[in-house]
C-alpha cells in the first residue's frame, strides 16, 4: 500500500484498515517506525469528511513543532490551543496539550463538537508519577462517539491498554504492534582499558564472572578519558552524537571541556551556524546575553546544550542547528527524548542511574530505550550506535535488565484530585460516580493481572491436585523419594565439605589450629556416615528406574510450590479501592466547605473550574486575599504557591518591610497550613503545595521592572526554570481571568498582574515571532499547563 509516495509497513497497513473501520487504534512501534504518518493519514482522511481531529502532545514545545508541521501541510485547517498560545481555535485540526483537552471535557464540552478522533502522542506518558492521570481522565471522561489513535513507543502490556479502552468506552479497539527498528541499533560498552567494546562480548564476560571493569568513578573522572571517546566517535565517522547526562550543570561542564580540546566546524560551516543562530535569536539585543554569548562560543564549534535551564530561544536555537546537521556534539538531559524527532549516529550515555526527584535509581529499561531509539537517522545510517559507559560500582543485574529490551509494563498512575472530585460530583449522582471511578486503568490492570493468576492458580491446583503417580509399582507415594532427595542432598554437600577441610588442614602448621580442624573433620565424617547409612537404607538406592521416578516427582514439587507462591501473590494483590478515596477526600473538602450535603457550594464551583493548586488558590480568592493585594504582591504570592524547591536551590529568606505586605504574605502561608493539616488529618499525608516565600524577592524584582539579567546574577536560578516559573505564573493568572469574569474590577486586576510578567524575555513574543502564533488571551484560560 502507498501512501504519500511512501510504501507503507505491515502495521501502518493494519493501523490504516482499523481507522477506516471507525476502530479505535493504539500503535506500539519503536522511534521512528513511523507512527506520525498513521496521524497524518487520519487527519487528510477526516478533514475530507468535514469532520474535526484533535491532536494532543505531553508538553507545549511539542505541540508548538506539531502545530508548525501540520500548518504547512494543511494551512488555515490547523489551530492550536495552550495555555500560552491560541490560534484558530475552531479549526478542524487542532493541537493542544493533553491537559487542555482533559480540562475541556470538564467546563468546555460543546468546545468538543464534531470531534471524531483525538491522537494522543507519546501516549506512554500515562506512566508518568505526576502527570499519567491525564491521560487516563482524558480517556475515561472523551464523549461514547469519540475515537482514539494512541500512538506509543514500545509497550509490552499494549493488549491489555487496549483492551481498557475497548471495555470503558465500550467500542472497537485494534492494537497494532510493531517491535523492528527502522534503523537497527548497535549496542556496546566503553570503558578506559578496552575502549570501545560490544555489548555482547561484554555480557559474555559477565557471564563468566570475569567482568570488564574501569579503575574508578566516571563521575570523578578526568576528561581526558571522555576526549578519548570522543577523538574515537569524530575518527570512525561516528558524528553527530547525543550525550545523555542526567544533570544539566554537567552538561555545561562537558561543552566546555570539549570546546577546549576540539573543533567539529569548518570556516564554511561557522559562517552559516551564525546566521541561522542570529536568525532564530531575532532579537540583536538578546546577543549580548552573557547565556546567549556562551551557547554562541559553543555552537559556531559544533558542540551544543540543551536542558530545560536553557532560555526557551537558545534551546530553539539548539535544536534548529541540530536538525540542520550543524552540530556534532549535543550534551543534553533526558528531556530531548521526548517527542522531538531529532535523531543522531550515536548515543552516549554518561551513566545508568539518574536522580528521580527521590532518591538515585537506575534507570528503567524503557527509558533506556528511549534515549537510545535516537540512534540511526533514517535514509542516512545503515545503523544507529548507542554506548553505555561503565562505572566501577557496577551492579550486573542491573545492566543486564536495562540493556535488555524486554521493557517494562505501561502502568497506571491513576490519582483522584480534588478538581477531578468537585468535577464529577457537579456533572454525576451517587451510582455514576461510582461506575466512572472504577473504570481507571488502574483498577481495570489490577483485576487484569489478577484474573490471569487466578487462572493460572486453577490450573496448578488441578495438577497438585491430582499428582502423578510414581513410576515404580512398590511406592505407593512420594515419601521414599523425599527421603532419598534429602539424604543425597547432605551426603553431597559433606562430601565436598570434607574435601575442603582435608586441603585445609594441610596447609596449617599452627597446632592449635589444626587440632581443632581435625576435630571439625571427624564431626563431619561423623554426619556423612550417618546420612550415607540412611541413603543406601531408602529403596530408591537399588532402583533402575529412579532417575524417572525423581523427573516426575520434581516436576510435582516444582507445581506444588508454584501454586503456594502463586496464592500467597493473589492474597497480597488488593483492589486499589478508588472510591474509599473518593470518599476520604469528598469529607475533606466537606470540612473546608466544598461540599455541603454532596453538593458544590460556591467555593466548590470556583475550585472545580482550576486545575492545579486548587484548593489553596480557591481560599486565597474566598479570603479576599487578591482583593487587597496590590499587582506585584499577587504574583509574589502566586509564585509562592507554584514554586518547588526540589532542587534544594539555596535562596535567601525573604523580609518585607511593609506591615500590610507582611500581614497578606502571613495569612496567605496560614491558608496553605490549613490545607496541608485538614490534608494530614483526613488522607494522612499532604499533598498541597508549600508556600515557598523564598522565591518571592525575584517575582517582585520581575515586577519591579529590573532587567532579566539582574535576576541571574541575584539568584542561583537557571534561565529557563525562571521564565517557566513567570509562565507558569501566568497561566494560573489566565484560569484566575476565568474564573473572576462576572467580577470585572477582580478580572482586570488579574490581566494587569499578567502585564507586569509577561514582557521582554518573558514575553511569548521573543520566541512566536513570524509563525502566526499569538500569545493567548483570557478566552482561553484552561490549565497551567506543562513547558
Amino acid at each position: 500500500m502507498q501512501y504519500k509516495q511512501f510504501t507503507l509497513d505491515p502495521f501502518q497497513v493494519q493501523a490504516l484498515q482499523a481507522i477506516d473501520q471507525g476502530k479505535s487504534v493504539v500503535v506500539s512501534a519503536p522511534t521512528g517506525a513511523g507512527k506520525t504518518l498513521i496521524a497524518e493519514y487520519l487527519i487528510e482522511k477526516f478533514l475530507n469528511e468535514d469532520k474535526r481531529i484533535i491532536y494532543t502532545a505531553p508538553i507545549k514545545a511539542l505541540s508548538n513543532q506539531k502545530y508548525r508541521d501540520f500548518r504547512e501541510n494543511y494551512g488555515l485547517k490547523v489551530g492550536i490551543l495552550t495555555g500560552d498560545v491560541v490560534i484558530n481555535e475552531f479549526a478542524p485540526v487542532l493541537i493542544m496539550t493533553t491537559e487542555i483537552f482533559r480540562n475541556m471535557l470538564f467546563n468546555d464540552m460543546e468546545a468538543l463538537d464534531g470531534v471524531a478522533y483525538v491522537i494522543f502522542d507519546e501516549i506512554h506518558y500515562i506512566n508518568d508519577l505526576e502527570r499519567g492521570v491525564i491521560w487516563e481522565e482524558s480517556i475515561i471522561f472523551a464523549p461514547p462517539g469519540m475515537r482514539f489513535l494512541a500512538l506509543s513507543a514500545t509497550i509490552p502490556n499494549a493488549d491489555c491498554f487496549g483492551e481498557w479502552i475497548s471495555r470503558i468506552k465500550d467500542t472497537p479497539v485494534e492494537v497494532v504492534k510493531h517491535h523492528v527498528r527502522p534503523v537497527p541499533l548497535r549496542q556496546m560498552v566503553f570503558d578506559d582499558k578496552n575502549g570501545l567494546l560490544p555489548l555482547e562480548e561484554y555480557r559474555k564476560s559477565l557471564m563468566h564472572q570475569n567482568p570488564v571493569r574501569n579503575k574508578g568513578d566516571f563521575r570523578q573522572h578526568p576528561f581526558s578519558f571522555y576526549s578519548q571517546l570522543i577523538g574515537m566517535l569524530r575518527d570512525r565517522d561516528l558524528l553527530p552524537a547525543l550525550f545523555f547526562i542526567f544533570s544539566r550543570e554537567a552538561t555545561y561542564n562537558f561543552a566546555w571541556e570539549t570546546y577546549r580540546h576540539f573543533s567539529f566546524t569548518t570556516q564554511e560551516e561557522r559562517e552559516e551556524i551564525d546566521r541561522v543562530f542570529t536568525d532564530v535569536i531575532g532579537d540583536p539585543s538578546l546577543l549580548s546575553v552573557d547565556s546567549i554569548k556562551r551557547i554562541r562560543s559553543l555552537v559556531l564549534e559544533g558542540i551544543g546544550v540543551h536542558n530545560a535551564g536553557l532560555l526557551p530561544i537558545l534551546k530553539e536555537a539548539v535544536e534548529v542547528l541540530f536538525s540542520r546537521k550543524l552540530l556534532k556534539m549535543l550534551f543534553v538531559t533526558e528531556t530531548f527524548a521526548l517527542g522531538v524527532n531529532m535523531p543522531a549516529k550515536t548515543v552516549i550515555f554518561h551513566s545508568l542511574e539518574k536522580f528521580d526527584g527521590l532518591t538515585f535509581r537506575y534507570l528503567m529499561s524503557r527509558e533506556f530505550f528511549q534515549m537510545a531509539g535516537r540512534a540511526g537517522r533514517r535514509g542516512i545510517d545503515q545503523f544507529g550506535i548507542s554506548i553505555s559507559i561503565i562505572p566501577k560500582n557496577l551492579d550486573e543485574k542491573e545492566f543486564i535488565r536495562i540493556t535488555d529490551e524486554k521493557l517494562e509494563q505501561l502502568e497506571s498512575q491513576f490519582k483522584l484530585s480534588y478538581n477531578t472530585i468537585l468535577n464529577l460530583i457537579k456533572k454525576y449522582d451517587e451510582n455514576e460516580i461510582a461506575r466512572i471511578v472504577g473504570k481507571s486503568f488502574l483498577q481495570f490492570q489490577t483485576s487484569y493481572e489478577l484474573g490471569k493468576k487466578e487462572q493460572l492458580m486453577r490450573s496448578l491446583s488441578q495438577s497438585v491436585a491430582k499428582p502423578a503417580a510414581s513410576p515404580h509399582e512398590g511406592c505407593g507415594d512420594w515419601s521414599n523419594a523425599r527421603r532419598y532427595l534429602k539424604a543425597k542432598s547432605k551426603v553431597d554437600f559433606l562430601r565436598k565439605y570434607m574435601r575442603d577441610l582435608e586441603k585445609r588442614v594441610k596447609r596449617l602448621r599452627n597446632r592449635k589450629q589444626r587440632r581443632k580442624k581435625y576435630l571439625e573433620l571427624e564431626w563431619a565424617q561423623g554426619e556423612f556416615e550417618k546420612f550415607n547409612t540412611e541413603l543406601t537404607a531408602v529403596p530408591c538406592q537399588a532402583c533402575d528406574i529412579r532417575r524417572d521416578c525423581f523427573s516426575v516427582y520434581k516436576q510435582a514439587r516444582k507445581s506444588t510450590n508454584a501454586l503456594a507462591q502463586l496464592e500467597h501473590e493473589i492474597h497480597a494483590t488488593r483492589i486499589v479501592d478508588q472510591l474509599e478515596i473518593f470518599h476520604r477526600k469528598s469529607k475533606l473538602l466537606s470540612h473546608l466547605g466544598y461540599l455541603s450535603q454532596g453538593r458544590l457550594t460556591s467555593r466548590g464551583v470556583t475550585g472545580s473550574l482550576v486545575y492545579g493548586y486548587e484548593l489553596v488558590i480557591t481560599e486565597l480568592l474566598y479570603e479576599g486575599i487578591f482583593d487587597i493585594a496590590h499587582e506585584s504582591l499577587i504574583n509574589m504570592i502566586l509564585g509562592a504557591v507554584i514554586y518547588d524547591n526540589s532542587r534544594r536551590t539555596n535562596l535567601p529568606r525573604y523580609r518585607h518591610d511593609s506591615p500590610d505586605t507582611r500581614n497578606i504574605l502571613k495569612n496567605a502561608k496560614r491558608i496553605a497550613h490549613k490545607i496541608r493539616s485538614a490534608e494530614q488529618e483526613f488522607m494522612g499525608e499532604k499533598t498541597s503545595p508549600l508556600f515557598n516565600t523564598e522565591i518571592i524577592p525575584l517575582v517582585e524584582m520581575w515586577c519591579d521592572k529590573r532587567n532579566f539579567s539582574d535576576l541571574t546574577a541575584a539568584f542561583p536560578l537557571e534561565e529557563g526554570d525562571i521564565i517557566r516559573l513567570f509562565r507558569a505564573i501566568i497561566d494560573l493568572l489566565r484560569q484566575l481571568m476565568r474564573v473572576s469574569r462576572e467580577h470585572k474590577a477582580l478580572s482586570e486586576k488579574f490581566r494587569r498582574c499578567i502585564d507586569l510578567l509577561d514582557r521582554d524575555i518573558v514575553s511569548l513574543s521573543y520566541y512566536l515571532k513570524d509563525d502566526g502564533l499569538q500569545p493567548a488571551d483570557s478566552r482561553v484560560t484552561l490549565n497551567a499547563s506543562p513547558g
